[in-house]
């Protein structure tokens, strides 16, 4: 017996899975433009920038960080490794590059290649290197969390986002 899907059609000529559709675009927008940020499994790929010192960068990369993933922490030669346990971070999975200069561009992106997550701290990277970097991390599906914002590249990580990771 064949099976006829039924479409209704609501106000405005449009179904209602058009609707729904146009709703969950809108949503994600919305979210996107606060920086409301997905479960850690949608990540992937994006930059984002945590203020808040180093307390609240241990709390974000513990609520992201899977098993086995590696993170990478490059300009940031003294974050408080003990402390970084204590949030939950695998310490056995973290690789440090503490001096990026004279080419920060060049560590990022090979930590963007090779890693998970990579944490950028005071790299002396020029702006021209954002949208770069950014787009590699798009494409090879890393997470880039920074210490401070990459002007038109990196969102905010809200406190509250990290919160609700935690009970996920």
């Amino acid at each position: 017996m064949n099976r006829v899907a039924t479409v209704v059609r609501l106000s405005g000529g449009h179904t209602k899975t058009e609707r729904l559709e146009a709703a969950r675009r809108s949503l994600a927008d919305i979210e996107n433009t606060i920086g409301v940020q997905p479960v850690s499994n949608n990540l992937r790929g994006q930059v984002w920038h945590v203020s808040g010192g180093n307390e609240q960068l241990f709390r974000a990369l513990a609520s992201v960080q899977n098993t086995g993933q590696w993170i990478g922490f490059a300009g940031l030669p003294y974050p408080g490794w003990c402390a970084a346990q204590e949030a939950g971070i695998d310490l056995r999975r973290v690789l440090v590059v503490e001096e990026v200069d004279p080419y920060p561009a060049r560590v990022l992106a090979t930590l963007i290649d090779g890693l998970d997550i990579v944490v950028c701290g005071d790299s002396g990277l020029e702006r021209r290197h954002y949208r770069s970097l950014g787009g590699r991390a798009r494409s090879r599906g890393c997470l880039v969390i920074t210490t401070h914002p990459w002007i038109g590249v990196s969102k905010p990580w809200l406190r509250g986002n990290v919160r609700h990771l935690e009970a996920v």
